[in-house]
């Protein structure tokens, strides 16, 4: 029990946002071990966040499952509240703390956090900004870095969830192949494909998912396929 304790612990890891840098909403991974990716949402007003996050390393830990929210703090340096985490059966309360450093990676601060569980454990961990939620605009686009020593490979997907009149049936109504290479970061701009755009032509406005599949195994324990956001495509 002491040795699984030990193992959630160092899997527990959030991510914060800066309440005077917006669109910190993003994948963010643990800048030591990249470990696993931790998807965090900042609110409109950047006065909360959340984070969720979910690990697979052999047999002991599969399926955990943790969560975050916190609210700024007055000075607006780091935000604080409750965290979880859960295997099976297992399930760990306790406090968390996760400051903005003024170090910075890729235009994007370090995130520091610290934490106490109930069951005693501490410690505290850095994350780096790894993918940031598509930015809604013409056309929705999303910054892609690539902290590994190899150069990271993906796919990013337009695709309309659920049986409709003219969406083809894996839903895919736009994609665009990249390759970054090690350390840089490049925005990717989204656009439709040709059923994509009819489907646009036809109803003026088209919501979509944004999805991101590595197709590399360059960073360990990423989510092959990561939904960032649902977006909205219009005519004209």
């Amino acid at each position: 029990m002491a040795v699984l304790a030990a193992a959630l612990a160092l899997l527990v890891v959030v991510s914060p946002a800066r309440a005077a840098t917006p669109g910190l909403s993003g994948v963010w991974l643990n800048s030591s071990s990249n470990l696993a990716a931790y998807d965090v949402h900042m609110s409109p007003d950047g006065q909360t966040l959340t984070t969720t996050w979910q690990v697979v390393i052999g047999r002991v830990q599969e399926g955990l499952v943790g969560t975050f929210t916190g609210r700024l703090n007055q000075t607006g340096t780091a935000y604080t509240g409750s965290m979880n985490v859960k295997v099976g059966s297992i399930d760990i309360g306790g406090t968390m703390t996760i400051a903005i450093s003024s170090q910075e990676k890729f235009g994007y601060p370090l995130l520091n956090l610290s934490y106490a569980q109930d069951n005693g454990v501490s410690g505290s961990l850095t994350l780096q900004m790894w993918l940031t939620s598509p930015a809604i605009g013409s056309p929705p686009a999303f910054q892609y870095y690539c902290p590994s020593p190899q150069a990271c490979q993906g796919e990013a997907e337009v695709k309309i969830p659920g049986a409709a009149p003219g969406v083809p049936k894996t839903g895919i109504v736009g994609a665009v192949h990249f390759t970054i290479e090690p350390g840089d970061s490049r925005r990717i701009a989204l656009s439709l494909d040709k059923a994509g755009r009819s489907l646009l032509s036809k109803r003026h406005s088209l919501r979509a998912q944004v999805l991101v599949l590595s197709l590399g195994k360059s960073v360990k324990y990423l989510p092959e396929l990561s939904t960032l956001a649902t977006v909205t495509f219009r005519a004209g």
